[in-house]
């Protein structure tokens, strides 16, 4: 029994001896990849830190950039605030301008009708109005005197072309001379 005792104390000791070196295989690969996994962990904290900071690097120069983009923005929208009002103003000239055409355009066509009426008078016509006008030959003849007026031609041009002649002639040009027509 004895001998049975040794054996079955052989084996024992054979059995914890290899449970000893499984354990300390096992703590050693337990070890190993402890350490790989640290050194692994510690690796890409620095990449990620690397990455990170790169990142921030990027978003702050993004942002510069909006920055710069957002003054520009303001000023051409300063600008195109400023050339609408320009162009407002243009328009609002222009408008002016043609309202003062319009006006223009309808006095002209005013005095053309005028003019037109007054052509339309014969010279002897002419001569009679002056006449009426006057009242009597002597007061047309003395008006025509103190005119200057002489010969005949110039007595049957209508009484407003000889009036503003007159005062062309005693006035001065920068003084503003108004007649009437009839």
């Amino acid at each position: 029994c004895v001998e049975r005792g040794n054996l079955i104390q052989q084996i024992w000791q054979a059995y914890l001896e290899l449970f000893d070196r499984a354990l300390t295989y096992h703590a050693e690969q337990q070890e190993t990849l402890t350490r790989g996994f640290d050194e692994k962990l510690n690796s890409m904290g620095e990449a990620h830190q690397v990455k990170i900071l790169a990142l921030e690097d990027a978003l702050s120069k993004k942002e510069d950039d909006l920055n710069v983009l957002i003054f520009e923005k303001e000023n051409v929208l300063m600008e195109l605030n400023k050339y609408r009002d320009e162009q407002e103003n243009a328009n609002t000239a222009v408008r002016t301008s043609r309202a003062k055409i319009t006006m223009l355009e309808k006095l002209i066509e005013r005095y053309e009708k005028i003019l037109l009426r007054t052509q339309a008078f014969s010279k002897m016509d002419i001569l009679q109005i002056k006449k009426e006008e006057f009242g009597s030959e002597d007061e047309l003849s003395k008006f025509n005197a103190q005119t200057g007026v002489k010969n005949a031609e110039a007595q049957t041009r209508p009484l407003y072309m000889v009036i503003s002649e007159e005062n062309m002639k005693h006035h001065n040009p920068s003084e503003s001379v108004q007649t009437d027509i009839w």
